[in-house]
């Protein structure tokens, strides 16, 4: 069994047991409820105080909607890395290496959490939303430009999992802080770019590329197609590429924690 047919197996088992509960409903209102809520205090601010520059509440419903989007679909399909270290304290990992089949497939198969898909359903709603506060019309290239853009931000988020994932080998605990690379930027990705300075706005470009999914994308679809609006997709490549490469340094370099 290949890699890729393996872990359609772990995804469509996932899926069977989360619909199994008859609430399942419950727990998917319950993100996309906490999603809305966290943006809604940010619409507020605009509505009473109006737009920064020329950054409007329309850009930032688009901005958030896309970021959103693909840190939700990364949650819900990579979820297994943000775990990852509890599997490293309990000793499960090391009964995941003894079995003929990639650790990474593994892994990243071993957790569905199907709730998360309340915040990528607010994160397109957001998206849909800003088209007519921006007077814009969902033409080819706009669609393209967000696609490219959640695609990206997928590879990135899912790569900021693996980092931590291969840390918690050493650390053999969670580490707190890839929540300022995960939850925290849906507040990072209401702000415009120039507005957070000239060493932070370098870092969300050419570090942690958290610009290149938001928005330049945004600014893209909101007024004229410039090539920065699709590089989302190819920074995130290379990062997810980068952090494939730490962990298979990091899994070379595991010893039995288990008891």
């Amino acid at each position: 069994m290949n890699g890729l047919r393996l872990y359609l197996r772990y995804a469509r088992m996932n899926l069977r047991c989360a619909l199994a509960y008859r609430h399942w409903m419950l727990n998917v209102g319950a993100t996309a409820l906490n999603t809305a809520v966290d943006f809604l205090g940010v619409m507020i601010l605009f509505a009473r105080f109006g737009a920064i520059g020329d950054w409007t509440a329309g850009h930032t419903l688009l901005c958030f909607g896309l970021t959103t989007t693909a840190f939700g679909v990364a949650e819900w399909f990579s979820r297994g890395f943000d775990t990852f270290p509890w599997y490293v304290r309990s000793g499960d990992l090391d009964r995941m290496l003894t079995r003929p089949r990639s650790l990474t497939v593994q892994v990243m198969g071993h957790g569905f959490e199907i709730n998360r898909f309340g915040r990528v359903m607010v994160g397109a709603g957001c998206a849909a939303a800003a088209f007519p506060m921006l007077g814009l019309a969902p033409t080819a290239a706009r669609l393209l430009t967000m696609a490219c853009a959640v695609a990206g931000g997928y590879l990135l988020y899912t790569g900021t999992f693996i980092v931590f994932a291969a840390l918690s080998i050493w650390t053999v605990q969670p580490l707190d802080y890839v929540y300022l690379f995960t939850n925290y930027t849906m507040q990072v990705a209401q702000v415009p770019l120039p507005r957070l300075g000239g060493v932070i706005h370098r870092f969300l470009v050419f570090v942690f590329p958290l610009g290149l999914i938001g928005y330049y994308p945004t600014v893209a679809v909101a007024g004229a197609p410039s090539a920065s609006a699709f590089m989302g997709l190819p920074a995130g490549l290379v990062f997810l590429g980068l952090s494939l490469l730490f962990w298979r340094v990091a899994v070379k370099r595991y010893h039995s924690t288990g008891t």
